[in-house]
C-alpha cells in the first residue's frame, strides 16, 4: 500500500518540477526579451546620438574650417598692411631723417613720447631726450608756453606757430621756431626749426629798409631846407638887392664898405671878422684912408672897441677917441682918427664880426649914422647867411643828389634781393609741391611727367626729357618727355651712348654748352637745335636708375649753378618716387 502511494507519488513531484521549469522559462524569456529590447532601444537611441553628435561635430568642423581660412586670410592680408606699413615707415623714416629739423611726439603734459633729428644732440642729449616733459628742459617760461599751445592746439585741431630764444650747448643764443600739429586724441608733433639764419636775414633786410627810409628822410628833409633856403633867400634878395649882387664874402665886404662911404661922411669904412678861435680879428675890406692898417695879419681880440662891441652885442659910438682911455684900446688913435663907431655883425644867434667906421673928426657920427649902420650890419649879415647857406644849398644839392643815387642803388638791390627771394621761394614751393606729390600718386608715369612739368616751369625752360631703367636693365627707356623731344622717335640708350648714357655710366651731373655742336651727341637732325643741356642723374642707393636731361633751343639761355642744384633736387625726388612705385607695385 505504501509502495503503491509511493510509486503514485513520484509522477506528481515530477510534474510539478517540470510546470515550475517552464514557468521558469517562461520568465527568462520574456527577461531576456526585455532585456534584449531594452538593448535594442538603448542602441537605436545611442545611433541616433552618434548620428546626431556626428552631424554636430561636422557642422562645427565645417565651421572651423571656414573661421580657419577666414583667419588665414586676415593674418595674410594683416602681415601685408604690416609689411606695406613697416615699408612706408621706413620711407617715412629716411624722409625724416633727410629732415634737418628736430620733431618731437608729446602728450598733453609735455612728456615727450619719441623724436626724430638728425642732430638731435645739438638740442640735448637723445639718450635722455624720451620720457622727460619739456616744461622740465626748458626756461620756465618757454616751457609755460609749450604747455599752452600743446594745450590750444589739441583744443582747437589747428597749428599753432611759436617763436623763442634759447641758448644752444655751445652757448649760442639762437631763435627757434615750433609748429604744433595734433597727432592723436592727446598727442601733437611738434617741428622744431632753427630760425637763427632766417632772422639775421630779417634783420638785415629790415636794417637795410631803415637805412632806406632813413636816406629817404634826409632827402626830404634836405629838399624841405632847401626849398625854405630859396624863401629866404628871395625875400631877404627884395630886402638887399645892392649887397645880394655880391658873389662871394670878399665882394660883399667890399662892396658893403664903399656903399657906406657913400652915405656916411667917413674917412675909412672896414669890416672886421673873428678869427676860428675868437680870440683875435682880422679886416677884411677897407675903404679910404687906411692909416697904415696892416690887413694880413690877426689882431688880438681882449680889451679893444670891437671886443667891446661884441660882448656887448650893441653899437658903440666913440666921439673923442684922443682921450686917455682909448689910447692903448684903438689902432684909429695911432692912425689919426679921433672918432669912431663899431656896429656888431649878427649871423643868427652868433656875432661874426664888426663894420667900423673912423673920422678924423670928432664926434663924427650921430644916432641916424649908427641906426643906418645897424640895418647895413643886419643886411649884411643876412647876405652872409644867404651866401653861406647857398654854400651850404650846394652841398645839400651834392648830398642830396649823392643820397638820391645811393637811394637808387639800395633800392635797385632791395629789388634784386626781392627778386632772388620769390625766386627761391618759387623754388621751395615746387619742391614742397613735389613732395607732396609723393605721398599721393604712385603712377609712376604720371608722376615723373608733373616733375618734368615742374623743373621745366621753375627753370623756364621748354624742352626736357626721362629716362628710366630696371633695376637689371642694361638700357634705359624713355618714359616722359616736353618739347623738342616729344618729336623725336624712343629709343633705349645703353650706357655710354650719347648724354644720358655717358651720365649714367659716370653718376654725375653732365653740362653741354652747345649740344648740336657735341661731337658725342646721337645722330639725328633733330638734336641740332639743342644748345645749353645738362644731364642729371637719378640714383637709389648710390645705383642709377634713370637720367632727367633739360636743354635748351636759346643759344642764350645758360643754367646757373643754383638752376642746376635746384634739377639735381629734383633728380632726388624723382629717385624717391621711382623706388616708392617698385615698391608698392612688389607689394
Amino acid at each position: 500500500m505504501n509502495q503503491d502511494t509511493d510509486t503514485l507519488q513520484e509522477p506528481d513531484v515530477g510534474a510539478d518540477w517540470w510546470q515550475i521549469g517552464w514557468v521558469g522559462v517562461v520568465f527568462v524569456l520574456l527577461a531576456a526579451g526585455l532585456v534584449a529590447g531594452a538593448i535594442r532601444w538603448r542602441m537605436i537611441a545611442n545611433e541616433n546620438q552618434k548620428q546626431q553628435l556626428r552631424r554636430q561635430i561636422e557642422a562645427r568642423t565645417q565651421d572651423l574650417v571656414r573661421s580657419n581660412e577666414q583667419l588665414l586670410r586676415e593674418i595674410v592680408e594683416r602681415e601685408k598692411v604690416e609689411e606695406a606699413l613697416r615699408q612706408r615707415e621706413s620711407r617715412t623714416r629716411a624722409l625724416l631723417s633727410a629732415i634737418p629739423d628736430l620733431m618731437l611726439n608729446m602728450s598733453r603734459d609735455g612728456t615727450i613720447l619719441d623724436f626724430e633729428a638728425s642732430r638731435a644732440g645739438t638740442y640735448a642729449d637723445p639718450e635722455t631726450l624720451i620720457g622727460r616733459k619739456i616744461q622740465d628742459m626748458m626756461p620756465p617760461y618757454i616751457g609755460q608756453m609749450a604747455i599752452k599751445q600743446i594745450n590750444q592746439t589739441l583744443e582747437t585741431g589747428e597749428m599753432a606757430t611759436v617763436e623763442y630764444q634759447l641758448q644752444s650747448q655751445e652757448g649760442v643764443l639762437e631763435d627757434f621756431e615750433t609748429r604744433m600739429t595734433m597727432s592723436g586724441p592727446d598727442e601733437v608733433i611738434g617741428i622744431v626749426r632753427n630760425i637763427t639764419d632766417s632772422k639775421q636775414a630779417q634783420a638785415k633786410l629790415e636794417e637795410s629798409r631803415t637805412r632806406l627810409r632813413e636816406l629817404f628822410t634826409q632827402t626830404q628833409t634836405a629838399l624841405a631846407e632847401t626849398e625854405t633856403y630859396a624863401q629866404r633867400l628871395k625875400l631877404l634878395n627884395s630886402l638887399g638887392q645892392q649887397l645880394n649882387l655880391a658873389t662871394g664874402e670878399s665882394e660883399l665886404f667890399d662892396t658893403t664898405t664903399r656903399f657906406i662911404r657913400q652915405i656916411i661922411q667917413t674917412d675909412r669904412a672896414s669890416i672886421a671878422l673873428l678869427t676860428d678861435d675868437e680870440n683875435h680879428y682880422q679886416v677884411y675890406s677897407l675903404s679910404g684912408d687906411s692909416g697904415g692898417l696892416d690887413m694880413s695879419a690877426p689882431v688880438p681880440l681882449t680889451g679893444s672897441i670891437i671886443d667891446e662891441a661884441i660882448h656887448q652885442r650893441q653899437a658903440i659910438n666913440i666921439a673923442d677917441l684922443s682921450k686917455e682911455e682909448y689910447e692903448t684900446r684903438s689902432a684909429l688913435r695911432d692912425a689919426g682918427f679921433l672918432s669912431s663907431l663899431v656896429i656888431p655883425m649878427v649871423l643868427g644867434d652868433q656875432v661874426i664880426g664888426t663894420i667900423n667906421v673912423g673920422s678924423r673928426r670928432r664926434s663924427a657920427y650921430d644916432s641916424r649914422d649908427e641906426e643906418l649902420l645897424r640895418h647895413i650890419a643886419a643886411f649884411v649879415g643876412v647876405t652872409v647867411a644867404n651866401l653861406r647857406w647857398t654854400h651850404e644849398l650846394e652841398s645839400a644839392k651834392e648830398g642830396a643828389e649823392s643820397l638820391n643815387q645811393q637811394l637808387f642803388e639800395k633800392v635797385t638791390e632791395l629789388e634784386a634781393a626781392h627778386s632772388e627771394l620769390r625766386r627761391q621761394r618759387n623754388f621751395l614751393a615746387a619742391l614742397h609741391d613735389t613732395a607732396l606729390a609723393l605721398l599721393n600718386r604712385l603712377d609712376l608715369t604720371d608722376l615723373l611727367e608733373s616733375i618734368l612739368d615742374h623743373a621745366c616751369q621753375m627753370l623756364n625752360i621748354h624742352d626736357g626729357v626721362f629716362y628710366l631703367g630696371g633695376p637689371d636693365s642694361d638700357t634705359l627707356e624713355q618714359v616722359a618727355a616736353v618739347g623738342f623731344p616729344t618729336k623725336i622717335p624712343r629709343r633705349p640708350l645703353a650706357a655710354g651712348e650719347g648724354l644720358v648714357g655717358q651720365v649714367w655710366q659716370s653718376g654725375e651731373t653732365i653740362t653741354i654748352p652747345n649740344y648740336g655742336a657735341w661731337q658725342e651727341r646721337l645722330s639725328g637732325s633733330a638734336y641740332t637745335v639743342a644748345h645749353y643741356t645738362v644731364g642729371v642723374p637719378l640714383k637709389i642707393s648710390e645705383t642709377v636708375v634713370g637720367v632727367i636731361v633739360m636743354g635748351s633751343t636759346d643759344p642764350d639761355r645758360v643754367l646757373t649753378a643754383d638752376e642746376i642744384n635746384l634739377l639735381e633736387q629734383f633728380a632726388r625726388l624723382a629717385a624717391i618716387a621711382v623706388d616708392n612705385a617698385r615698391l608698392y607695385h612688389q607689394t
